[in-house]
């Protein structure tokens, strides 16, 4: 098809094909997703690669932004669980400017069984 002048077209593939052969058994991997909006995409392409992510930091909106269709944090949350992570941690958040309702953040999630998870002592 036709493309605008801001578009381009590009070749997609998966992380699994990206990244799986890239790894060592004992790598305690780190995933980064910044796709706005598409992570839940993304981690479909990543059945194999997500048994051996141990953290993921992903973008995501607190609420349907404009009614835009994208996942809110409950839709990546309730995702990202089946796949065996929970919420570790929040790494950013943001407010709308006018009344500072929560509107986007970057949160942490942490494979269940991590040894990161270990310490949850209060102080």
């Amino acid at each position: 098809g036709e493309t605008g002048a801001e578009e381009w077209l590009v070749p997609a593939t998966t992380l699994d094909e990206l990244i799986v052969h890239r790894l060592q058994p004992a790598d305690r991997v780190l995933l980064k997703l910044d796709l706005e909006g598409h992570e839940l995409e993304a981690l479909a392409g990543a059945r194999r690669l997500l048994p051996r992510v141990e953290v993921l930091l992903t973008e995501v909106q607190f609420y349907e932004i404009e009614r835009n269709g994208l996942p809110t944090f409950a839709d990546v949350a309730a995702a990202v669980a089946r796949e065996g992570f929970v919420l570790g941690d929040v790494a950013g958040l943001a407010a709308r400017p006018r009344d500072g309702r929560l509107r986007m953040g970057d949160v942490i999630f942490v494979r269940h069984d991590s040894p990161l998870r270990q310490d949850d002592a209060w102080a």
